[in-house]
């Protein structure tokens, strides 16, 4: 027969994991939010603190990816103007040179993604109170995780996150 501890216990974890699944299936893990099905979600915050110029305001530092699994980048404007981000210069080193996200990856890298690395598939512009993705999917060919830094552009300003992708 069961304790009435193990019950409860067995009890709540059921709860628990059924909520989580009817509750939109998606938990946040370090920042970054990942569904059933193993894809990753981050998001890009761009505000204009005291009216001035739009700025990246919030995005995880880091963002971890498995192969095969999809990658979806959602900019949210908090910004009076419609604007545009773009994702680039993925690259081994954690300093890059480039000033903007005209490349897709810098120093020799591989494309850590399964899609083209054309800057259509790497930018969005998104209106004002509104929100825009950009989904990548990623690919991996060792059996080692893959770190790469890269840089998010916004105007002429950039911020250099690192994403990790599993095997």
């Amino acid at each position: 027969m069961f304790s009435k501890t193990a019950l409860i216990g067995a009890i709540a974890v059921t709860t628990v994991v059924a909520v989580g699944l009817t509750a939109g299936s998606v938990w946040a893990i370090r920042g970054v939010a990942k569904d059933v099905w193993g894809n990753t979600e981050s998001t890009i915050t761009l505000r204009q603190p005291g009216g001035g110029a739009c700025t990246i305001t919030g995005k995880e530092t880091e963002v971890s990816v498995k192969k095969d699994k999809k990658i979806t980048w959602t900019v949210v404007n908090h910004c009076a103007t419609a604007q545009t981000v773009s994702l680039g210069n993925f690259r081994a080193a954690a300093a890059g040179t480039q000033t903007n996200c005209a490349n897709a990856t810098e120093g020799g890298a591989t494309w850590p993604f399964q899609g083209r690395d054309a800057i259509a598939d790497r930018q969005v512009t998104v209106d004002p109170a509104d929100d825009g993705d950009i989904k990548q999917k990623a690919k991996n060919l060792g059996s080692s995780p893959v770190e790469f830094h890269f840089d998010i552009c916004l105007g002429g300003t950039k911020v250099d996150p690192r994403l990790v992708v599993d095997p």
